[in-house]
């Protein structure tokens, strides 16, 4: 498995002093947990009234690839001489697979539905690029500004977002 480190730095104009630590603690919180599904190492933080950093080693270049089983309806009531009923069409769509795609497995009270799901697998790449703005944004504040006629309400103004996987923006 390929490993990166990942550096998010956030600019600012110049951040009441009581602020710059509880950012640069949020901030990381909030990165961490997109990164929750994703092997990495240790992360830290650095700050400055006007630069609030984290830094990630080691970050896998790609959240696993988990396989689950999920059971659905009775297997009785999911078929009715071999052809599927609602119940079994309407758990193939709300799991994003086609009928074929259904078994039949031992449950705790008898026969069941049930279909393997793979989830995971996307880029960290993607993944920090879709959560980012919301792990700034979600930092709050007992004293937050807007700025010209954005709705963006944050301790001050942000000028610049930096955010580099192994050197990759």
């Amino acid at each position: 498995m390929s490993t990166k480190d990942l550096l998010v730095i956030v600019g600012c104009e110049e951040l009441p002093a009581r602020y710059v630590k509880y950012t640069a603690v949020e901030l990381q919180r909030n990165i961490l947990q997109i990164l929750k599904n994703i092997e990495h190492g240790e992360s830290t933080t650095f700050a400055s009234p006007r630069h609030i950093g984290v830094s990630v080693s080691n970050v896998a270049t790609n959240a696993p690839v988990l396989e689950q089983i999920i059971t659905g309806p009775p297997a009785d009531r999911a078929f009715k001489d071999g052809e599927p009923t609602k119940a079994a069409i309407g758990f193939a769509r709300g799991k994003g697979v086609d009928i074929s795609a259904l078994q039949i497995l031992d449950g705790p009270r008898g026969p069941v539905v049930g279909v393997k799901v793979q989830t995971g697998g996307e880029s960290t790449i993607d993944l920090v690029q879709a959560g980012l703005e919301q792990a700034i944004l979600k930092i709050d504040y007992e004293k937050s500004m807007r700025w010209g006629s954005s709705t963006i309400s944050w301790a001050r103004p942000i000028h610049r977002i930096t955010a580099l996987l192994g050197g990759e923006i």
